[in-house]
């Protein structure tokens, strides 16, 4: 059977983060060929493999353009389940693949020049104590990169975390009530843009037509629904029709029972479940695993019990369940 090559530009992103297939495009302006990732002609993330043998993802720290910056988006979310470093390295027309060393560089160079930077004359002490603060976290990240590497340590020598503790009592209270005040702005701004999208969003659920609404996304709380033969998630990925059915049959197979006597609804827990050699397929992905309150992993997708009932209901009789 031939292989398919064109898939929706979320398919391609998330058949790249997991490495099904050695290359994929959506046909205009999303593809990879290998470990890279191509926006347009410019690599946007790679892939690599360190001494312990984990994945890490190398992602673009930035857009470049209004759409590259929509793929750099998606690249960073469908590898949530491995590591990940954030790298400058990746510019514009670029199309070869690069070397630890010439990732890992561009971020040294970043980090020195805007810890510089965040200490002008007439740099505020809020700046200053935030640029130290995202400097030594950035040392951190960029050491354990060296470290799994078998690299030699960069000689980035970490701020006076002293200063750090003093400053921060100072503005401890003033922050809290700017992050309070912020937080009530982002919350009002969220629910008006739910109130929007309400209509977007019962349609995806019902058919899966469009794009799932930002608004109604929940970090770690992916939802799902059937397009034409295909499951698929918020996230824009997808998988055949017949590998959910058989991958939900086996999800209520680890419900618990007591004396064939189903649980009441508040009290039905899950054995737990990890793939180890044992595989159940989800087209270009495979259940990760089952936790015992009944969420489950697709490698970087997380659905809780309650999606998956609400699902399970809603198209009973398509999936015969």
């Amino acid at each position: 059977m031939r292989q398919r090559h064109v898939y929706p530009t979320d398919q391609v992103i998330h058949i790249w983060a997991h490495q099904s297939q050695d290359s994929a495009r959506n046909g205009s302006n999303v593809s990879f060929d290998g470990k890279l990732l191509y926006s347009y002609s410019t690599v946007i993330a790679q892939l690599e493999t360190d001494i312990s043998g984990n994945t890490w993802a190398f992602l673009s720290s930035e857009g470049l353009t209004p759409t590259t910056a929509k793929h750099v988006s998606a690249s960073r979310y469908a590898t949530r389940h491995i590591n990940r470093f954030y790298t400058p390295a990746f510019t514009r027309w670029r199309s070869y693949r690069r070397t630890i060393a010439e990732m890992i560089q561009p971020a040294i160079d970043e980090a020195e020049r805007n810890l510089k930077g965040a200490f002008g004359p007439r740099r505020r002490q809020a700046t200053k104590l935030s640029a130290m603060q995202v400097y030594n976290a950035r040392r951190d990240e960029i050491f354990k990169v060296c470290q799994a590497f078998g690299l030699d340590l960069p000689d980035l020598p970490a701020v006076n975390v002293e200063e750090i503790a003093q400053y921060a009592a100072q503005v401890a209270e003033q922050v809290a009530e700017q992050e309070k005040a912020a937080q009530a702005r982002r919350a009002e701004a969220a629910r008006l843009q739910r109130i929007e999208d309400q209509d977007r969003y019962n349609l995806w659920l019902m058919t899966g037509a469009g794009r799932f609404p930002s608004s109604f996304r929940v970090y770690g709380q992916d939802q799902i629904t059937i397009k034409g033969d295909v499951v698929v998630t918020s996230q824009g990925a997808e998988c055949p029709l017949d590998h959910a059915i058989r991958a939900l049959r086996f999800w209520q197979s680890r419900q618990y029972y007591v004396n064939d006597v189903k649980m009441a609804q508040g009290l039905i827990h899950f054995a737990p479940y990890h793939t180890n050699g044992h595989k159940i397929p989800l087209g270009h992905f495979e259940l990760t695993s089952i936790a015992d309150t009944g969420e489950v992993r697709a490698g970087c997708h997380t659905i809780n019990r309650g999606e998956i009932e609400r699902f399970i209901s809603q198209f009973k009789r398509v999936l015969g369940l």
